[in-house]
């Protein structure tokens, strides 16, 4: 199949026109992008490269979208270019809030407001939010972020008894990467790090990227093959850019944590702490029943033991985005450390007294991303969909990959939707602009 994928996608790139042809005879685009500017699960519309940059998204004009707008309509392009984040899955939900007042030091008249949200599935409040000390933009989201994280504001979930333990877990294959796809070709129990006995592949486990960041990247979710076995996995590289890696020997590591008796709450996926805990643990998934005996993936792999273990709602990462030309905003999202990105959610904008000015509601400007979908061929209908739906049911007519180059696979996958759909697959051109991963 593999390669009946990558036979077409090369047809594609032979039959589709060049760059130096332009873009006569194209009425409405959609640019494919893993650009982290760009919201999950919503197609982003323009009829004009200018408005993109009022826009709450974070593009500047130096980015990757703007200039592929600037050389669409450019080249004969005609209609609205339309972006969509395809990343199969590695994409968490976010908040972006509208224009902030400037200078952001104008916030600091804040200082007794309420903020709330429900943020994977649990209430997440700011308590008491104190912009007092509020200078400029970087203490603002520096400030909330303190503010939402601390214990006594984050969602109580369960306490766990000491009978409850976590123990390392290794899975041990062969696999090779291309860009964010990782391929495994075969288990291998019989390597050093397994000693005879390999676990299985788990979503939110910690891979050995070589040649990657702190030689570790998280799996997210798998696209194909036997689960948690051979097959084609998405990878997420913290920082840096994507890259590959010939087939060789990896190993996955994750925690087992088996429920021994549960003090309150219902243990589920959620934020972990406790004496000796790893920061930034978070159960990901259930292996199997509920309460005392059930047993749990954790990201972090590591062996504790009589210890009580608090769940809590999840961390929020606060962030300030002033692209160049382009619009200041704060944007929420779960922290990327204790959570799998499939699994995060939002329900509905931020409410309480401080939501409004700090421009979190969706009255104020605010919009929202959502955790992609996994499957490409998904993914690109749901695309099509939402935008015929803005569109009085009109259709795009070409799509085309920008900024990183796209993995071999979902490429493939990504010209196979198109010929089905009798849309046109435009060979990716040379990355444009500066736009961030």
């Amino acid at each position: 199949m593999r390669q009946l994928l990558s036979f077409l996608f090369a047809l594609t790139l032979t039959l589709s026109p060049a760059l130096s042809q332009g873009y006569a005879g194209i009425n409405n685009i959609l640019f494919l992008a893993k650009d982290n500017s760009l919201p999950g699960n919503v197609v982003v519309t323009y009829s004009s490269c200018s408005s993109m940059l009022d826009d709450v998204y974070g593009f500047a004009n130096s980015s990757h979208e703007y200039t592929a707008c600037i050389n669409y309509y450019g080249g004969g392009g005609t209609g609205t270019v339309s972006y969509w984040r395809l990343s199969n899955g590695d994409t968490r939900a976010r908040i972006y809030s509208g224009a902030l007042t400037l200078p952001c030091g104008s916030y600091n008249s804040i200082t007794n407001g309420a903020l709330t949200y429900k943020m994977n599935g649990f209430a997440t409040t700011s308590g008491t939010l104190n912009l007092n000390g509020v200078a400029n933009c970087k203490n603002l989201v520096n400030t909330i972020q303190m503010s939402v994280n601390s214990a006594a504001n984050l969602a109580n979930v369960s306490v766990i008894g000491t009978t409850s333990t976590i123990t390392a877990q290794t899975a041990c294959f062969n696999a090779s990467i291309d860009q964010w796809v990782m391929t495994v070709t075969a288990m291998t129990p019989n390597a050093a790090a397994c000693g005879g006995t390999s676990a299985s592949i788990q979503l939110g486990g910690y891979t050995s990227c070589p040649g990657f960041p702190n030689n570790s990247c998280k799996v997210v979710s798998q696209l194909d093959g036997v689960t948690g076995g051979k097959g084609d996995y998405i990878i997420y590289y913290t920082t840096g850019e994507p890259q590959s890696q010939p087939k060789g020997p990896m190993t996955e590591t994750w925690g087992l944590l088996t429920v021994g008796n549960v003090i309150s709450g219902t243990v589920e996926p959620s934020r972990i702490t406790g004496s000796g805990v790893a920061n930034h643990t978070g159960v990901i998934s259930n292996l199997n029943g509920s309460g005392a005996g059930s047993t749990w993936v954790v990201n972090n792999a590591q062996s504790i033991s009589g210890v009580t273990l608090t769940q809590t709602g999840f961390l929020s990462t606060v962030t300030n985005n002033a692209p160049a030309g382009g619009v200041t905003t704060l944007w929420i999202e779960p922290n990327n450390d204790d959570t799998l990105e499939t699994n995060t959610s939002f329900g509905g904008f931020p409410s309480g007294s401080s939501a409004g000015p700090l421009a979190l509601t969706s009255a104020t400007g605010a919009k929202r991303g959502y955790a992609t979908l996994v499957k490409t061929g998904a993914s690109l209908s749901r695309a099509l969909s939402d935008y015929k739906l803005s569109n009085n049911n009109q259709s795009f007519t070409a799509v085309q990959w920008i900024g990183d180059t796209p993995a071999q696979l979902t490429a493939s996958q990504t010209s196979v939707w198109c010929q089905a759909n009798s849309i046109s697959y435009l060979q990716p051109p040379p990355p444009w602009g500066s736009g961030p991963d």
